[in-house]
């Protein structure tokens, strides 16, 4: 299907329940919009990784879906990244805004190089939420091919004994880009050295007042939000939701 016209969707997709066995209608419209910027992953600067995740991962795209990204950046350099990636994105229409979602990409999670374990976010032994969506991380860009991120997070099969080394629900041998392009060659030669720190501290100094705003303004919005050293997550957090009803539903 190749369509934007998000009525015709709502009526005839939101409803739809998740499928183990049925790909759903969505899937090929949206890894065609993903293939077609291949050439702009590998110009990001300071990005190691790209994953996709959350619903499209799951096989759960609806009339109003996104396209969600966890991305590995370079140590100490992941507001920096964050930045990059949005200024690319926004120039060229495909981030995510309030007035446009539907298939643009959602900058969300970011870590950097030294804090690829996510173990220490789980929030206890009931969380079932956090193994599950990164056993479903579908990798996407990879700035030199590596598995060192699942290898640090074999922790999920504590909780998933039985799951594939990697997991990708109707998305097929989806192809992982790689290497460097020239825009991105260009900035990491200009921003060496001290110049990469003060530009890091740069963008961290105008942009945490405004996250630390928002968060005061609307906690019930940015509950889960995180801000740490090498984590910047800022999706809104329902795990703890998806956790009772599991368990609930098991008792």
């Amino acid at each position: 299907m190749k369509t934007d016209d998000s009525s015709y969707l709502e009526e005839n997709i939101e409803d739809q329940a998740f499928s183990w066995d049925e790909k759903g209608e969505l899937i090929q419209d949206f890894l065609a919009f993903i293939k077609k910027w291949w050439w702009l992953y590998s110009n990001f600067p300071f990005v190691d990784q790209i994953f996709l995740a959350n619903s499209l991962c799951f096989n759960a795209l609806k009339a109003r879906s996104d396209i969600d990204l966890f991305v590995v950046t370079r140590k100490w350099r992941i507001w920096t990244a964050r930045f990059f990636m949005s200024v690319l994105m926004w120039c060229f229409g495909i981030k995510r805004t309030k007035k446009r979602q539907f298939k643009r990409f959602c900058l969300s999670f970011f870590v950097d190089a030294d804090h690829l374990c996510l173990e220490h976010l789980l929030l206890d032994e009931q969380d079932i939420y956090l193994p599950y969506w990164v056993a479903h991380l579908v990798p996407l860009y990879q700035r030199e091919r590596s598995e060192r991120f699942f290898q640090v997070n074999s922790w999920v099969r504590r909780f998933l004994p039985n799951i594939p080394l990697r997991q990708s629900i109707f998305l097929g041998n989806l192809k992982i880009f790689e290497g460097k392009g020239r825009f991105r060659r260009l900035i990491e030669c200009i921003f060496m050295g001290k110049l990469w720190d003060l530009l890091e501290k740069l963008i961290k100094l105008i942009w945490l007042p405004r996250i630390q705003t928002l968060r005061e303004k609307n906690p019930d919005l940015h509950h889960g939000v995180l801000v740490q050293d090498g984590i910047l997550k800022f999706h809104y957090d329902k795990r703890k939701i998806y956790s009772d009803l599991f368990f609930s539903g098991n008792s």
